[in-house]
C-alpha cells in the first residue's frame, strides 16, 4: 500500500505520534547538560553554599517538570497508537501496523524467555536500558538531592543555617518522592495501549456509527 492510499487523517495522527516520541527524546540531552552545570557549581569551592543548595532544589524541580512532560508525551503516544490500532480494524487496511506491533512485542517477550542463556541476557540488558532511560530523571533528582545533603550546614552553622538546611532538605525529600511516583507512572503505562483500544471502541460506538467508507477516518 502506497502512502497516498492511506487516509490523510491516519497519516496526520501517525506524524503526531512520532512527533511526541521525538519531543520525549529531546528532553534527555537537556537534563544531562543541567547535571553537568550542577556538578560544576557544587564542586567549585568559590560558589556560595546557599546558592548551591538552591540550585540543587531548582534542578530537582526541573527534573520533575521534564518527567511530567514525559508522562504527557507517553500518554499521547499510547492514546494515538490505540486509536490507530482501533481504526485499522474498522478501516480493514491491508497493513495493520499498530495491531501487529502489540502482538509482536508480546511474542518477542515470550520467545526470549524460552531461548538460551545468551539470548536471555541480551534481552535482559535491553530491558534494563529501557528501565534506566525511564528512571533517568529520578536518578538525576537523587544525585541532586545527594549534592544538597553534602552542601547542607551542620549543627555548627547556627540555628539559622541549620533551619534553612532542614527546610531545603524537606523540600528535596518531597520532590524526590514525587519524582519516584512519576517514574512508576511511566514504568506502568505500557498496558495503556490495550486499555485505550477498548475505550476508543466504546467511545466510537457511543458517538457515531461504524465507518461506512473504509477510506474515511
Amino acid at each position: 500500500m502506497m502512502e497516498g492510499d492511506w487516509p490523510s487523517s491516519y497519516l496526520s495522527l501517525r506524524e503526531e505520534l512520532l512527533n511526541a516520541v521525538r519531543k520525549q527524546d529531546s528532553l534527555f540531552p537537556v537534563i544531562l547538560t543541567a547535571f553537568g552545570v550542577l556538578a560544576a557549581f557544587v564542586t567549585n569551592g568559590e560558589v556560595d553554599r546557599m546558592v548551591c543548595r538552591l540550585l540543587c532544589v531548582a534542578l530537582i524541580f526541573v527534573a520533575i517538570v521534564f518527567q511530567c512532560k514525559t508522562v504527557q508525551y507517553r500518554d499521547t503516544v499510547y492514546r494515538i497508537a490505540a486509536y490507530l490500532a482501533f481504526a485499522e480494524k474498522e478501516m480493514k487496511l491491508s497493513v495493520s501496523w499498530e495491531n501487529e506491533l502489540i502482538q509482536f512485542i508480546d511474542e518477542r517477550t515470550e520467545y526470549a524467555q524460552n531461548q538460551n542463556a545468551r539470548t536471555k541476557v541480551l534481552f535482559w540488558a535491553e530491558k534494563t536500558s529501557r528501565f534506566l532511560k525511564d528512571c533517568s530523571f529520578t536518578i538525576f533528582a537523587i544525585f541532586a538531592f545527594v549534592f544538597l545533603v553534602i552542601e547542607s550546614d551542620g549543627l555548627g552553622a547556627g540555628w539559622e543555617g541549620l533551619a534553612s538546611s532542614i527546610a531545603l532538605l524537606v523540600v528535596g525529600v518531597v520532590l524526590v518522592v514525587y519524582s519516584i511516583l512519576l517514574t512508576i507512572c511511566v514504568r506502568r503505562d505500557s498496558d495503556r495501549r490495550k486499555l485505550y483500544i477498548e475505550l476508543w471502541g466504546k467511545t466510537r460506538k457511543s458517538v457515531v456509527p461504524p465507518y461506512s467508507n473504509p477510506r474515511e477516518l
